[in-house]
């Protein structure tokens, strides 16, 4: 076992999940969680936005902040792509396979059509560290294999919810 003791945080968040060597369980400051978003995240243009998220509201983004980014972005996109801007039409492009955001997770990212879940990968991180990304390769959905991000969560099939 190793113990880790660090208030600081300075090093504590690296010692787990990235030893190399034989695996060891690790007691003191760090845990592992499954997020929308971790201020640690650094791919796909995040570092960016979590730069420029801090230099604005002087404070670290946080996963309801990403999430209100995403509604955001997802309006706005609706509203720009199809000017007619009724409820009607913009739900159905929100809903539709047109929609193509890319909130700095990699890959194109949509609202489920059967029902209205958010496809997204998810983070695996410590408080501040992303050790990572969701949906792991090799686990697909029968019912839609070719979208990796609907492994998570229940399946068409097996839902109860219809919008």
């Amino acid at each position: 076992m190793i113990v880790v003791a660090d208030e600081n945080q300075q090093f504590g968040p690296l010692i787990p999940y990235r030893g190399g060597g034989q695996a060891r369980l690790v007691a003191g400051t760090t845990g592992l969680t499954a997020t929308t978003w971790s201020p640690g995240h650094e791919k796909w243009g995040a570092t960016q936005a979590n730069n420029n998220f801090e230099k604005r509201f002087e404070r670290l983004m946080l996963p309801i902040d990403h999430m209100a980014y995403v509604a955001t972005r997802t309006v706005g996109e609706a509203v720009t792509r199809k000017p007619k801007n009724d409820f009607a039409t913009v739900s159905a492009f929100i809903h539709g396979p047109d929609l193509q955001l890319a909130p700095f997770k990699g890959i194109k990212q949509q609202f489920r059509p059967w029902d209205g879940q958010f496809r997204q990968p998810i983070l695996i991180a410590t408080e501040k560290v992303p050790v990572s990304v969701s949906p792991q390769k090799g686990f697909p959905h029968a019912s839609h294999p070719e979208i990796e991000v609907d492994t998570l969560g229940i399946d068409e099939p097996e839902s109860i919810c219809k919008m």
